[in-house]
This record gives C-alpha cells, sequence and structure tokens, in this order.
C-alpha cells in the first residue's frame, strides 16, 4: 500500500463502500429469509381465545375517502406487521404475510340488527382456522346525509379490550394524517409459563375449572343465558348524566372512604334494579380488571397493545336486594382487593393455558321463556356480566370530528358495556342487551324511576 495520504484514503474509501455492500446483501438476505418464514409465537393463555372476538361499530358526522382509509389501515399493518397475518393452527403461530386486511365499503345505511362481527364478515373460526387476519375494518357510507359507519372487529387473542380500543383510536389518527407511537403489539409472549402449577393435562384443567365454577368458553355459548340474553336480546342504552352519577355517588359513598368511582356505583344501582325486577335473590357478578401492574411477570401499563390484560374477576352476592350502600362498599371491597383479584388471575390463567380454551367464570342458569332467571342454587344462580372499560368515545376522531354515537358496542361479549357519553352530552352510556320481554318491562316508568332515582326531578 502506498505511504501517500491521499492514495491510502482512497483504499479506505473503497474498503467501506465494499463493506456497505456487503451489509446491503446481508440485509436484503435477512429480509427475504423473514419473509419466507415469518411468524410470531403465540403462547397458550392467547390460544384459548382464539375464535372470540372484540368489536365496535362507530358512527362519524363525516365523508370517508376510500383511498385514505384503505391507505390509513395500511399504514396501520406496517407498523403492526402481525395485523396482516395469518393463524397457522398446525405451527401454533401467527404467519406473517402481505395477503393485507379486510377492508370493505358499502353505500347505505347502517342495519342497527347487526353487530360489528357480523356486518365485517370477521368470524373467529375463520381466523382460528387460518382464512383471515386478526383485523377486519368495514365502513358503510350514508347515501342521504354526511354520515358514515366505521365497524372493527379484532381478535380476542391478540386484542383485549384496552387495546382495541387504542387500535380504533391509532387508525383515526392514521386516517386524518396523525402520528401514532409505534405499538408494541404481541408483547405478551414468553410470559405464560412463568404461571405458578402450569402443566396439567387438559382434562385435569378442565375438571379445575369446573371446581371453581368456570366453564369454556364454547359450552357457555350454548347456555340458555347466552341464547335467551345476550345472543337473542334487544340492545338497550341507558343513559346517566354527570349530576345524576354525582347523586348516586353520594348516597353509595362507603363510611369512611374518601372517594367511590362511577362504574362501582353504577354497578350497584344495576344490580339492586335489576334483582328485585327478576327476582333474584342470589347472583354472581363478573367485572372486568386490568391485571397490569398486579402480577410481576406481565407487560406493565406503558406496553401498549398487550392482549389478554383484563381478566374477569367474579363475587357471588349473598343476596342482590340489599340496601345500595351495602352493595356498593360490597363491589368497592372486592375490587380493591388485590390478593384476591391476583388469585383469581393467577387461577384463571393457569386453566387457560392448561387446557387452551378460554373459560369463563360462569355456571349454566336456567332461563325460561320470556327471558327471565330461574336460580338453581348458591353458584348456579343468574350472572351479571360488567364491562369496567370506561372509554370517552370523544377521543376518538376523525380530521377533529369525535364519535357521534357507538352504534354497535360489543366488548368481550358483555351484556353490559360502560362508555362516556360524548361531550355534547355529558355523563356515561350503558349499553345492555336483554331478552324482548325484559327490555319492555324495563321501559315501564316505574322501574324507570327506580333506575333514575337520583336524577335531578326535571331530568326524570
Amino acid at each position: 500500500m502506498s505511504n501517500h495520504p491521499g492514495q491510502a484514503i482512497a483504499a479506505l474509501e473503497e474498503r467501506i463502500a465494499a463493506l456497505e455492500a456487503e451489509k446491503e446483501k446481508l440485509l436484503k438476505a435477512q429480509l427475504v429469509k423473514s419473509a419466507i418464514a415469518p411468524k410470531l409465537p403465540v403462547n397458550a393463555f392467547d390460544l384459548g381465545m382464539l375464535g372470540v372476538d372484540i368489536e365496535f361499530a362507530m358512527r362519524f358526522e363525516v365523508e370517508i375517502d376510500e383511498a385514505r382509509m384503505r391507505k390509513a389501515v395500511s399504514d396501520l399493518a406496517a407498523q403492526m406487521p402481525g395485523l396482516s397475518g395469518r393463524f397457522d393452527p398446525t405451527t401454533k403461530s401467527l404467519m406473517l404475510n402481505d395477503e393485507g386486511i379486510l377492508v370493505t365499503f358499502h353505500e347505505g345505511e347502517w342495519d342497527p340488527t347487526l353487530f360489528a362481527s357480523d356486518w365485517c364478515h370477521m368470524l373467529g373460526t375463520a381466523f382460528a382456522e387460518g382464512h383471515a387476519a386478526p383485523l377486519s375494518v368495514k365502513i358503510t357510507r350514508s347515501t342521504t346525509k354526511k354520515s358514515c359507519v366505521i365497524g372493527m372487529v379484532a381478535s380476542h387473542a391478540f386484542f383485549d379490550g384496552r387495546c382495541f380500543y387504542d387500535l380504533c383510536r391509532d387508525l383515526m389518527k392514521l386516517y386524518s394524517g396523525e402520528q401514532i407511537v409505534t405499538p408494541e403489539m404481541w408483547s405478551c409472549n414468553g410470559w405464560t409459563w412463568q404461571i405458578p402449577g402450569i402443566g396439567m393435562s387438559i382434562e385435569a384443567a378442565l375438571t379445575k375449572g369446573r371446581e371453581h365454577h368456570m366453564v369454556p368458553l364454547t359450552e357457555m355459548l350454548q347456555t340458555d343465558y347466552v341464547q335467551k340474553w345476550m345472543i337473542g336480546g334487544e340492545l338497550t342504552v341507558l343513559s346517566f348524566t354527570t349530576a345524576e352519577i354525582a347523586e348516586l355517588k353520594k348516597a353509595c359513598l362507603p363510611p369512611g372512604e374518601p372517594f367511590i368511582s362511577s362504574y362501582k356505583c353504577l354497578c350497584a344501582l344495576l344490580i339492586s334494579v335489576l334483582s328485585e325486577m327478576l327476582h333474584i335473590k342470589r347472583l354472581r357478578t363478573v367485572h372486568m380488571a386490568d391485571i397490569r401492574n398486579r402480577v410481576p411477570f406481565f407487560p406493565n401499563r406503558d406496553r401498549k397493545y398487550v392482549a389478554n390484560g383484563i381478566c374477569p374477576l367474579s363475587m357471588v352476592h349473598a343476596d342482590g336486594q340489599v340496601a345500595l350502600p351495602a352493595l356498593a362498599a360490597e363491589i368497592n371491597n372486592f375490587l380493591h382487593d388485590e390478593q384476591e383479584l391476583t388469585r383469581q388471575f393467577m387461577l384463571k390463567a393457569q386453566i387457560v393455558a392448561d387446557s387452551n380454551t378460554y373459560h369463563a367464570p360462569f355456571e349454566s342458569s336456567t332461563v325460561d321463556e320470556d327471558g327471565y332467571f330461574v336460580a338453581e342454587g348458591e353458584h348456579n344462580g343468574p350472572l351479571l356480566c360488567f364491562n369496567s372499560h370506561i372509554f370517552n368515545q370523544d377521543d376518538i376522531q376523525i380530521e377533529g370530528v369525535p364519535v357521534s354515537n357507538m352504534v354497535s358496542p360489543k366488548i368481550a361479549g358483555c351484556p353490559a358495556v360502560f362508555l362516556n357519553a360524548p361531550s355534547s352530552r355529558p355523563g356515561i352510556d350503558i349499553f345492555m342487551s336483554m331478552p324482548p320481554k325484559i327490555t319492555a318491562t324495563f321501559k315501564e316508568p316505574a322501574w324507570q324511576a327506580k333506575l333514575h332515582a337520583f336524577a335531578p326531578k326535571k331530568q326524570q
């Protein structure tokens, strides 16, 4: 090599160029390799959620551009590659590919009789069998007014309610030209093996589930309760104003407690009214609680898009017709019992992981032809399932225009979903599915008076 500085520099630059070319070649090879058989592992707990969907249908008073919406979905998938993947039942993995996400447009009016899953053609079985992506989007554009309904459905194996809400909000941000924080999807993989006691046979796990009053979801879906109440019921919206909630909270505040949440008070009110109306003497309630930051090995709250961070927690009420303050105090104490909440989650995770089947804290309840419960014992009485996701729908916006209303909310199949009402009508909306005869009874003035007993007189 020449000692001339210029020649040495030239030789070094040539060497650097060669290394850069080699680096580019290796990077391309890596991309090709990942494109051949890229996959994301799915842990045993997630496998139990295959076939279960989570969905929203949201009305916006805006016009939607098809090309822009398709680009927004593509941009979302680019930041979250798993969204366009397909599940491989053989390897139990999510296989990445470029088949894309089903996005369909319909010109006409929203059919209120359909849930988003029917409307979006996103069936849980299709994803579980490898025929569909874990996300589906469909937009109905009104032909008579400046309005649209956007339906989104995702597999519950990869999204809990909180993460799905973030997903909906991020898609609208991308459509509006805004940036989103790159999510950490699938980041819960790998934690399942840390569950104490894991390793039972499927048969043992199913038996243990029943010992603790839990049954597989597939069995739950066939019960009278689900067929006549949740699936066969009518969607009813209950609206509570801010002033009404404030008075309710005053009545429910346990002695010595400085604060009680609106959620707990509304749960207590619904339990009280429904138990009286349906002649319930004993009942179970299920509350969806966020276990992030409660279990050491589960990803904490600052990790985005972590599935199954919401665990159904069950409590048995000795008498559903107790006084409202005592009922609110009972719920408040239960949801602050960290030891009990953690115990229930660990037990649920163990049973689901070992059985590869999602379990619900539910036992078959007999429902008569009108949809009324017929209790059959201490743990076989009716169940009321409350969803504690209190979402602020004003946060989901398209170019500054928030959701005008949630036309078909269905989160984890719960018959009671709590959503913050829009800023134009502050308060909380509760979406409930009830059999037709119960819905008709519920709308009678006498029951409405009980339900809104804490509303200012002019609101009643």
